[in-house]
C-alpha cells in the first residue's frame, strides 16, 4: 500500500461557524448557569418566565449569547437546506468559498 498525502491545513468555514456557535452556548452556560438551567427546563415548567419576566431582566448578556447561538445555527441550517434543493445556484454564489 502506498501512503496518501492528505492536506489538513484548510479550515472549512462551516466548521468555524459550528465551533463559534458551540462557543457561544458554552459561554452562556458557564457565565449564567442558573439561568441556563431554568431556560432548558422551560418546555416542562414556567419557572424561567416567572423569574425573568421583567423588561430590565430580558435584555442581558445571556440572551445576547443565546441569540447569537441561535442565529448561527439557523443560518447554517438554511444554507444547508437551500444547497440541498438548489446546489448549482449556491455553488455559483459569491458567498460560497468553494
Amino acid at each position: 500500500m502506498d501512503p496518501i498525502l492528505r492536506e489538513t491545513t484548510g479550515t472549512d468555514w462551516i466548521t468555524i461557524i459550528i465551533f463559534s456557535s458551540a462557543f457561544f452556548l458554552v459561554l452562556a452556560k458557564s457565565l449564567f448557569y442558573g439561568r441556563f438551567l431554568n431556560f432548558i427546563i422551560l418546555p416542562f415548567n414556567n419557572k424561567y418566565i416567572f423569574l425573568y419576566n421583567k423588561k430590565d431582566k430580558l435584555m442581558n448578556w445571556f440572551h445576547i449569547f443565546f441569540t447569537v447561538f441561535l442565529l448561527l445555527n439557523l443560518s447554517l441550517f438554511l444554507y444547508i437546506g437551500i444547497s440541498l434543493y438548489q446546489p448549482e445556484d449556491v455553488i455559483s454564489s459569491p458567498f460560497c468559498l468553494c
